[in-house]
């Protein structure tokens, strides 16, 4: 599934990019237009003329101590589902 939705093309002003430690993905981070009410990501929607950004992380995970550090904000909770199971995301918040 991620391979094919990584392969594909993305419209302008989108980007994914990949976090990889000795050859194993380790995170990514997709960054674009919000559709819903790490740092090149950052730098990519700052170049791209946006002056905030939001992004939405899974409850519990440790990427959530990493993003409070570097200034992110929490500004919301949903629940959605993914694969066929219930998760619940949080809402993160930044300006940039």
């Amino acid at each position: 599934m991620w391979r094919a939705g990584l392969s594909r093309e993305l419209p302008p002003q989108r980007a994914t990019f990949v976090a990889e430690a000795e050859g194993e993905v380790v995170g990514f981070a997709s960054v674009g237009e919000c559709v819903s009410p790490p740092r090149a990501a950052e730098r990519s929607l700052r170049d791209s003329g946006f002056e905030a950004a939001l992004l939405w992380v899974l409850e519990g995970v440790r990427a959530i101590r990493f993003y409070e550090r570097a200034g992110w904000q929490q500004s919301g909770r949903k629940t959605d589902t993914f694969q066929e199971a219930e998760v619940v995301e949080l809402g993160y918040r930044k300006r940039l």
